[in-house]
């Protein structure tokens, strides 16, 4: 029989997964699907803990830690061996090119010449230089250009801003690691917390607010919006000097996540209510 504790996790992780079973159901990915792509992560997650335990990682104690047969053990270690799980992705060079350009809007203003010989005149290829030696800045702005990043002014060879985020075309496989990121750190941050005692916590707090009319909903989105952005604006300022200190730290091997979102929906429509089954005449 499982402890009290193991069956609070239990129906929270169900709790959780109502809404990620609606989005999997929705494009087509049925139970027997999804079960057997998620032996993958089981597996994965047991060679984690084995190691995090000092223990043995035989076919017999990964079945135990996992559930899996020994049988499916074999066969997952291997299709983990040959095609891994796909690891959470740091930024992209336009993400981190975006989050260098508003975190020093003194240095590099709205509007930017593509290039400039003046080494007074701030750039574009300089902006994307100081970013990565990598990328040609000129493949990086034909990317920002088509999700409508910037607009490129051609006769006046000005680049301009034109939102104050990056933001992933959204039928681009961009768009779902950025969600897979920050989901994943809020997961992370949210379970390190419940399962830590004594020891300082990552921040992880909400507002909530009901009986509110739709009126009431717009004005508090619109509220948040403009709070997070001047919040952004000083995180990406602050934490953009921190980085270049840190340039020359040999432990510089860390990173940081810090997000909001927000949400509105009716309080009578919870997604865990399973609607009546229609009847027959």
């Amino acid at each position: 029989m499982k402890a009290k504790h193991s069956l609070l996790v239990l129906d929270t992780v169900l709790s959780i997964m109502q809404r990620l079973v609606a989005w999997l159901i929705r494009h087509g990915i049925t139970y027997v699907e999804f079960a057997q792509a998620l032996k993958k992560v089981f597996l994965q997650q047991a060679l984690l803990e084995a190691e995090r335990l000092g223990s043995k990682k035989t076919d017999s104690a990964l079945s135990l830690l996992s559930g899996l047969q020994r049988r499916d053990v074999q066969l997952v270690r291997t299709a983990l061996e040959e095609q891994p799980i796909a690891a959470i992705t740091r930024s992209t060079v336009p993400a981190e090119v975006i989050g260098k350009w508003l975190a020093n809007q003194d240095i590099y203003p709205d509007a930017l010449v593509f290039m400039s010989d003046n080494p007074e005149v701030m750039s574009f290829e300089k902006l994307v230089l100081s970013v990565s030696k990598d990328k040609h800045p000129r493949s990086i702005l034909n990317e920002l250009i088509r999700i409508k990043v910037v607009e490129w002014d051609e006769v006046q060879d000005t680049i301009c801003l034109q939102h104050k985020a990056f933001l992933p075309d959204q039928a681009s496989e961009q768009l779902y690691q950025l969600f897979a990121r920050i989901l994943n750190d809020h997961l992370a941050a949210s379970t390190y917390n419940l399962e830590t005692a004594g020891r300082e916590k990552f921040l992880d707090q909400a507002v909530f607010a009901d009986g509110l009319a739709p009126e009431s909903i717009a004005i508090l989105e619109q509220y948040s919006r403009k709070k997070w952005q001047a919040f952004m604006q000083e995180m990406l300022t602050f934490a953009d000097i921190l980085c270049e200190a840190d340039k020359v730290k040999s432990n510089a091997d860390q990173r940081f996540t810090v997000a909001m979102f927000n949400y509105a929906e009716r309080q009578n429509m919870p997604v865990d209510v399973i609607p009546p089954a229609p009847t027959r005449d």
